[in-house]
């Protein structure tokens, strides 16, 4: 499958301790601000598009402007990083495309996802007020969990030891990538538990692969808010994980007969580097949980004083219940229902 419809990957098992240990302090919640709500998006980062507020000088450096926040990137392996770079204060998507000549048995070739760029514009879309921060953790071949832990952190406003801390907190964290699993790494569980006693709601996706959440992380992390993905006509997407973990499922299209079944967000049109800003369609649980994290921002800004808890709940009430048969691995197995977006904008006058 063309990697720019998948699920971004994730590589698990690697630890950083001394982000378990600023992770077990004492935090007072970062909660009821006034401001619009800031959601994170951990991905491949951001490319220059006129939709989210961002361009790129002539130097390669990426400026903000707007709502738009300006980030980091966390991306550790300078291979990887596809910038010269290891973590660095530059959150702009270089690409994570690999040449045949490049993959060095790494992972498999294939041109450019801009998955954060995709992840970014339908957040944008579903919540056009809120701050959007973000924060590079995938790069060329997916990333790892310490990486992804310390982004989490760093959100939230945590500090992350010789990293500037971050005076915008997270309320709305976005985790549109997978990883094979059997369970969630301590150092990222860790991290997910700190955003969430700090105020922040924690949402991952399905994964997809098609296959049960249960070996999939971070959607087999406890505290994230797991989102499966339906089509157009409200049934799962094949690709999309599924499996009792997920708490619901959103549209995230299925681009299996044509493309125009996807979602349309922003993309680069560059193959392997950047190029000209654009638009074009993605799929799956990646798309179905940005839509989710715009929800939640929408009910964090109409609730400010919401706990996670309260948000989740609140939530859950603007869920259908999924058509029978329309999960097709079993009633249980795609969440309590389908968000519908346009009843939960109209409750609240979005």
């Amino acid at each position: 499958m063309n990697r720019a419809l998948c699920t971004r990957q994730l590589v698990v098992g690697l630890t950083l301790s001394v982000l378990v240990s600023a992770a077990l302090g004492g935090i007072a919640p970062a909660w009821g601000s006034m401001e619009e709500p800031v959601v994170a998006v951990l991905d491949t980062g951001i490319t220059a598009h006129p939709a989210l507020n961002w361009r790129v000088t002539s130097s390669g450096r990426g400026v903000p402007r707007g709502t738009t926040l300006s980030g980091y990137d966390f991306v550790s392996d300078t291979w990887e990083a596809n910038d010269g770079q290891g973590w660095d204060p530059d959150p702009s998507d270089p690409g994570d495309g690999v040449r045949d000549s490049e993959s060095s048995g790494r992972c498999s070739s294939g041109r450019s996802s801009w998955h954060g760029t995709n992840v970014l514009g339908t957040v944008r879309k579903i919540a056009p007020g809120a701050r959007i921060l973000p924060i590079r953790v995938m790069g060329r071949c997916g990333g790892n969990s310490a990486d992804v832990a310390a982004a989490v952190l760093w959100a939230v406003g945590e500090e992350v030891p010789g990293v500037p801390i971050n005076l915008t907190p997270a309320d709305v964290i976005n985790l549109s990538f997978s990883g094979s699993s059997l369970q969630c790494s301590l150092v990222l569980q860790t991290a997910i538990d700190s955003a969430v006693s700090r105020g922040a709601v924690v949402v991952a996706a399905a994964g997809s692969r098609g296959v049960n959440t249960a070996t999939q992380t971070p959607a087999n992390c406890d505290n994230v808010i797991v989102v499966g993905s339906t089509n157009k006509d409200g049934l799962r997407t094949p690709t999309s994980g599924f499996g009792t973990q997920i708490t619901l499922s959103a549209l995230g299209g299925d681009m299996t007969v044509r493309a125009a079944n996807g979602i349309l967000t922003t993309t680069n049109k560059g193959r392997y580097r950047p190029g000209k800003a654009g638009y074009g369609y993605y799929q799956s649980s990646s798309a179905a949980t940005a839509l989710v994290s715009g929800a939640v921002a929408l009910l964090a800004k109409a609730y400010p004083d919401d706990t996670p808890t309260q948000l989740r709940e609140r939530l859950l009430g603007f869920v259908d219940p999924l058509a029978p048969g329309a999960c097709d691995q079993g009633p249980d197995q795609c969440g309590a229902g389908n968000l519908n977006i346009d009843r939960l904008r109209a409750s609240i006058g979005a």
